[in-house]
């Protein structure tokens, strides 16, 4: 028998995704993670974080402090920004999450069914759905290849191609406990759905929550 970390935390850049919620469902309760590249040094943001910790802290109030040093370096960096315009850079697009685990399953069944609807469309939407995900915020924006979208974001996006959109939806909601982000399309969890290239897409099928949604975005690329 497995006995399961309580967290699993990453204190680095894009980490908050399904496919990596679906690697470490078997091994951790939670995921606390960042759907966007993070920012400033992991080392004083570890040093602040563990000061703030109690052994009696469940894995919520443990991934709350962590964000919440996170959001002050954010505010601050932003601050600092504005006070010193000669680099808009510091002030950034940031997001991070607590994902409950034992949820990715649901989240990866409605996946699925929503990745049929839309595939089974794919023939004669294709232009309608390219100019759609051409329009998505990405994060990385900086680096495309990466390719990585909100996922409850394309499930608004694509809302009018599956009647199973609110379905996705739903679950991603019931999965993400805690969600802090600057932005209007951050949810909690990303995906991979290339446009830009498809420098993962020959590996994609090893860490896929769904071999529908694999077909998905692997068609609509080919196209």
């Amino acid at each position: 028998k497995i006995i399961k970390l309580d967290t699993i935390s990453f204190r680095t850049c894009l980490n908050s995704t399904i496919e990596v919620a679906n690697i470490y469902k078997n091994y951790a309760k939670y995921l606390v993670a960042s759907e966007e590249v993070t920012i400033g040094s992991p080392a004083d943001s570890a040093i602040r974080f563990i000061n703030d910790i109690n052994i009696t802290d469940t894995p919520v109030e443990y991934g709350k402090k962590q964000i919440q040093v996170y959001k002050e370096l954010v505010s601050n960096t932003c601050n600092y920004s504005s006070s010193n315009t000669s680099d808009d850079n510091y002030c950034v697009d940031s997001t991070y999450s607590i994902t409950d685990l034992s949820k990715v399953d649901d989240i990866s069944r409605e996946l699925g069914e929503f990745s049929k609807d839309l595939n089974s469309k794919l023939s004669s939407k294709y232009s309608e759905y390219s100019k759609l995900r051409s329009n998505m915020s990405q994060y990385a924006s900086d680096e495309p290849a990466y390719d990585m979208i909100d996922l409850y974001n394309l499930t608004e996006v694509f809302d009018k191609y599956s009647d199973n959109a609110k379905k996705l939806r739903d679950s991603i909601e019931e999965a993400i406990v805690y969600n802090w982000t600057n932005t209007n399309y951050s949810h909690g969890l990303s995906v991979y759905f290339p446009y830009n290239n498809k420098a993962f897409l020959s590996s994609y099928s090893d860490i896929s929550t769904s071999a529908d949604y694999t077909s998905l975005i692997t068609n609509f690329y080919n196209m």
